[in-house]
């Protein structure tokens, strides 16, 4: 009994281990800038429906966290072309007959795409958990045809400014990593199964959660891809624990925050904040940044749009056990260690 004990040890030490600070304040001052201006400023004009495209065109501003000057502004480009082009197929999705279905094999196919280009990029924080969470919210929000074109302005509006706020200097700084071109990518065999992790990852565990009728099921989908971007098994298994303990003691802060209904300026503030504390703990312990991501994701969809706070709770609970058992039944039906390209923010 002793010695499984002690076995254990080392891996409850990483899953609750808090890393250097490393000038998380510069990343979480330029985030919670380009975050929320946009939404203070859909508030003042009446139009926060139109928030969530606000906010996933401002993840821009999550990229190349510990890069200056040009090598920022490439990443964060390339980053925020995905952001728009996943607002606007979620979007378009909506209006598609069948939409849970199609999401479903759009989700899949759009981690995989989003996977590679995280690849050929470099990106900081890799793999395409953001990606595919803002083709699966707007795909899951009530949609007409004249969206489309706000969902379109609006991220790439957004986008634009944080890309600008991104310009401003302040944190560690590392060299830009190579980059490497995307046959080079394809031929190796090991980035092809990755590709094909993120795939049947978010393919099966959409499916699943689809079938069963369960609400939201992208974010099972999520939650199977979010370990993938670890470089190895053991990675992957640390970021799944992280996901589980983080999202649940989340869900019970979410539960607070939203039992006093917050809506209009009052939410969009507690949006900022929340995004804010993500971001100065995020690469120091992802569990931990997981307590405020939580709540963030379901604040943000209530600016949006009314919500039944328990359902949400409940389907996000449902979603994110299902979508880690199929994330780690693949990675463990597929052990092989993965040479990491992407950056060092292994959300």
């Amino acid at each position: 009994m002793s010695t499984s004990a002690d076995g254990l040890r080392p891996h409850l030490r990483n899953l609750l281990r808090i890393g250097p600070h490393a000038g998380a304040h510069h990343v979480a001052l330029r985030t919670g800038v380009s975050v929320g201006v946009p939404l203070i400023t859909l508030w003042a004009v009446g139009r926060l429906d139109w928030s969530l495209y606000a906010a996933f065109g401002a993840f821009t501003a999550l990229y190349g966290r510990s890069l200056v000057g040009a090598a920022r502004t490439r990443m964060q480009s390339s980053a925020a072309v995905t952001f728009v082009a996943s607002v606007v197929l979620g979007t378009a999705i909506a209006l598609a007959p069948a939409a849970p279905w199609v999401l479903v094999g759009a989700a899949a196919l759009w981690a995989a795409i989003i996977a590679l280009v995280s690849e050929r990029f470099a990106w900081a924080p890799p793999g395409a958990i953001f990606q595919v969470f803002a083709l699966g919210a707007c795909a899951s929000a009530p949609a007409v045809a004249g969206d489309l074109l706000p969902a379109l302005l609006v991220s790439a509006a957004v986008a634009v400014f944080a890309l600008l706020v991104g310009l401003v200097p302040g944190g560690p700084v590392r060299d830009a990593a190579p980059l490497p071109s995307l046959g080079a990518l394809l031929r190796r065999r090991e980035v092809r199964l990755h590709l094909l992790r993120y795939l049947l990852a978010a393919g099966i565990a959409g499916a699943i959660a689809t079938a069963i009728g369960l609400g939201h099921p992208y974010w099972a989908a999520l939650s199977a891809v979010v370990p993938l971007a670890a470089a190895d098994t053991a990675g992957r298994l640390l970021r799944a624990g992280q996901r589980l303990l983080g999202t649940f003691v989340g869900l019970a802060f979410a539960a607070a925050i939203l039992a006093f209904h917050p809506s209009g300026l009052v939410a969009v503030l507690i949006a900022v904040a929340l995004q804010v504390c993500a971001e100065l703990l995020v690469v120091r312990n992802y569990g931990i940044a997981l307590v405020f991501i939580t709540p963030l994701a379901l604040v943000m969809i209530g600016i949006a749009h009314p919500v039944d706070a328990g359902a949400l709770i409940q389907d996000r609970a449902i979603d994110t056990l299902l979508g880690v058992a199929v994330g780690m039944a693949l990675t463990l039906a597929t052990h092989e260690r993965r040479v990491q390209i992407s950056g060092d923010d292994p959300r």
